[in-house]
């Protein structure tokens, strides 16, 4: 039995029933990006500490581990199973499981690129092949009768180095009936798996993908742990999925966050907004910064909307307010008759309002003297002053962002609890709008 990956058989009748069970326990289906079948489904339940992989075959599939050409599901029959109280599943029968292990072993060797692929893996099937082995009487009757039958009494022994060509082709003619492609689906197949495995590797993708785009970001006043719990959902669903992560509040390149931070340039006073007493040559420069802050953040948002469309995972720092005066919202709330200052400000406003809301928010809920303890164990680029963290606590709370969906937590825990809770949200917002029905 398979720690962290277990192939399972599901009959028709039962198989919508199981895939209910899957989705309330937060198993989420995910899409192959280098081969995709109809009769195989990948369900993934993602923990903090471990990721867990499902492979639901409606059919009893084996092969190729490209092709999957063999359908022996006809071959089993209905009482070829018995129940494990251990594992609290009917599992094939071992007899039949050795007898598909063989099969499995001469299709595999068949070929250049599946013996390749068998030599690479040769000791977890020696591994396999042993532990089966070792569940059955292979001198009993029942396995006797499947050994005439498929493998016309030779004894076999898939430890040795060297393959009975013969014998390995007498048997495939044996199991034709079996083969469910022709020669221009193989070739097909294989077509379709090089070209999408050199994609993967052109882009970087992973071997997995949402069955749709689903975007995320978390809010929280400074010092509640956002950027904390983005950086561990990247770490956790990028092992396999692709994903992207956004900080929209400052979408800055990198090097220049981290030069500003480095050489103390974070402002600690309060941030003014532009008003009527200012000069207005400052008024220009003000409001320059502040579009070029809102066509920024709207390139962001382009970039979200385009991996969106290719069924990426996006999760966002913090999103955009489209009030002025609020966290991430417009900031040139001067109101002045001046066609320049009018046209600035609206051109601002055309930004914000080209930014779509993401699909969901969670909202950080955090005690204030929770966040200015956390403030306090801050390193120096990143600290601000109690009195910059109050005024803007008080200023969260009123800022109202862009999304469909909002959830509160309670964020008052201790970090590895944050996490925890955080990831199974997500698990269940993910699941909400991308699974299947069932």
């Amino acid at each position: 039995m398979g720690k962290e990956n277990l192939d399972l058989y599901i009959d028709d009748l039962n198989y919508i029933k199981f895939k209910q069970i899957l989705v309330k326990h937060n198993w989420i289906k995910l899409i192959n990006n280098i081969r995709n079948y109809k009769f195989i489904d990948h369900y993934f339940l993602f923990t903090d500490h471990k990721i867990y992989h499902l492979h639901i075959y409606n059919k009893i599939i084996t092969g190729d581990s490209i092709l999957k050409e063999y359908d022996f599901t006809s071959l089993v029959k209905s009482n070829d199973k018995f129940f494990s109280k251990d594992y609290n599943l009917w599992i094939l029968d071992f007899n039949m499981q050795l007898l598909l292990f063989y099969l499995r072993y001469f299709i595999k060797n068949s070929n250049l690129l599946g013996r390749y692929i068998y030599k690479k893996q040769k000791n977890s099937y020696i591994e396999e092949y042993k532990n089966l082995k070792n569940s059955i009487d292979i001198n009993g009757l029942f396995f006797l009768n499947l050994k005439k039958k498929y493998f016309f009494d030779h004894n076999l022994n898939i430890e040795s180095s060297t393959i009975d060509n013969a014998l390995s082709k007498k048997i495939l003619n044996n199991i034709f009936k079996y083969k469910i492609r022709n020669f221009s689906e193989i070739i097909n197949i294989y077509f379709n798996f090089s070209i999408n495995l050199f994609l993967k590797k052109i882009f970087n993708k992973k071997n997995f993908r949402l069955q749709k785009g689903f975007s995320i970001f978390i809010s929280g006043c400074d010092a509640s742990g956002k950027s904390t719990l983005v950086r561990n959902l990247n770490t956790i669903y990028s092992k396999k999925i692709d994903v992207k992560v956004y900080n929209i509040a400052k979408p800055y390149p990198n090097f220049i966050i981290n030069l500003a931070k480095k050489r103390n340039y974070t402002k600690r006073t309060k941030t003014k907004n532009i008003n009527k007493k200012s000069n207005l040559h400052l008024n220009i420069i003000s409001m320059s910064k502040n579009i070029n802050l809102a066509f920024l953040r709207y390139l962001i948002y382009r970039k979200i909307k385009k991996y969106f469309k290719l069924n990426y995972l996006i999760i966002c720092d913090r999103y955009i307010s489209k009030n002025i005066g609020e966290i991430n919202g417009p900031r040139i709330s001067i109101h002045s008759k001046n066609i320049l200052v009018n046209f600035c400000k609206n051109l601002e406003l055309f930004f914000y309002k080209k930014i779509q809301p993401l699909d969901y928010e969670i909202r950080l809920i955090t005690e204030l003297k929770i966040a200015i303890n956390r403030n306090n164990k801050r390193k120096k680029g990143l600290y601000k002053n109690e009195e910059e963290i109050i005024r803007r606590y008080h200023l969260f709370e009123k800022s109202k962002f862009e999304s469909y969906n909002k959830c509160l937590y309670n964020n008052n825990h201790k970090l590895s609890n944050s996490i925890e809770d955080v990831l199974l949200i997500t698990n269940k917002m993910i699941l909400s709008q991308t699974n299947d029905n069932c």
